[in-house]
This record gives structure tokens, C-alpha cells and sequence, in this order.
């Protein structure tokens, strides 16, 4: 005998039955006796749970659970970022290991030594280092100068007109994208 939807059935309960499927459950439950054993353990497990009745939680329970959700999710995203950040510096390091590899065999072939790779590497950073400070200072000198010579309003001007050029350009590439485009045969 199948007792599959019998069993479904029994297990939704006889608020969400049908009555044609309330009439052929009855008729079942009269024949089989596993559905009927299943019936009752059901009924004993209701009657169970109306009996125990819901407990207030001790106190502090929640504001103790929220906590440890809390405390559980920050560990979960540090994991996550350190995870990130590992993938992201050996991703760096085969890059570099990579060119270091494929350029090194070039770059140690013009020179004699280790120590004239390392000088002139040194020599590089410094010099760009060097040039930095000076385009900064030559920048800050010519900001004073054109500061000096143009009132603040004619700043804004230059900003404003500046800013209407850039969302000009914006729309008319936009319309250029939209063009119809012919194609050549």
C-alpha cells in the first residue's frame, strides 16, 4: 500500500487539507495501520509540546547572544580580509618574482655584479625621490604666483567654465556613441 501522500498529509495536518483529501485520509486511517501509529505519535508529540509551553529565556540571554553574533561576524570578516590580503600579496609576489625572471636574465647580462644592480637601483629611487620634491616645489611656486595675480572670483569662473567643458564633452561623446554607424562593404 503507498503511503506517501497519506503521511505528507498527516504531517501538514487537517487545517490544510482539502475536504476530498480529508475524506480519502479517513478512509486510509481506517485501513492502514501504520498510518494510524503514525497518527498518534504525531498527536503524542502535540500534546507534548501544548504541555511544556514556551520559557522565558534567562536574562541577559539575548543581549549575551546578539553579542556573540556580533563577535562571530567580526571574526568571519577579518578571516575574509586576511584571507583577501594573502591572495592579493602572492598574486603580487609571482608578479614580481614573474619579472624578476624574465627581465633579470636581460638586466644581469649588461652589468658586471650584484653591486652595480643594487648602486644603480638605489641611485633610481633617490633620483625620483628627488624630482618629486622639486616638482613640488616648482608647483607651489607657480600656485603662489597665479594666486597673487587672479582674484578668487575669477577662480570660480575658471572652475565653473572648466567643469561646463567637461559635462559638454561627457554629452557629446555620449551622442557620439549613439551615432548610427554605417559599415563599409
Amino acid at each position: 500500500m503507498k503511503h506517501l501522500p497519506f503521511e505528507d498529509w498527516l504531517l501538514l495536518g487537517e487545517s490544510a487539507l482539502t475536504p476530498s483529501q480529508h475524506r480519502a485520509l479517513a478512509e486510509h486511517l481506517q485501513e492502514c495501520l501504520q498510518c494510524q501509529m503514525l497518527q498518534m505519535g504525531l498527536g503524542e508529540v502535540e500534546d507534548l509540546f501544548r504541555e511544556s509551553g514556551l520559557h522565558d529565556p534567562a536574562p541577559g540571554f539575548v543581549e549575551r547572544w546578539q553579542a556573540r553574533a556580533q563577535q562571530d561576524r567580526l571574526v568571519r570578516q577579518q578571516w575574509r580580509y586576511r584571507w583577501q590580503v594573502g591572495i592579493m600579496l602572492i598574486v603580487i609576489l609571482n608578479a614580481v618574482v614573474g619579472l624578476a625572471v624574465f627581465l633579470g636574465g636581460q638586466l644581469f647580462s649588461v652589468f658586471d655584479s650584484w653591486v652595480d644592480v643594487v648602486a644603480l637601483a638605489v641611485y633610481r629611487i633617490f633620483a625620483l625621490f628627488f624630482a618629486l620634491g622639486e616638482m613640488r616645489g616648482l608647483f607651489a611656486v607657480i600656485w603662489r604666483i597665479l594666486g597673487g595675480l587672479v582674484p578668487p572670483e575669477r577662480w570660480a569662473l575658471l572652475f565653473l567654465a572648466l567643469g561646463l567643458g567637461s559635462l559638454l564633452w561627457v554629452g557629446w561623446l555620449a551622442h557620439l556613441i549613439k551615432l548610427p554607424r554605417r559599415v563599409g562593404s
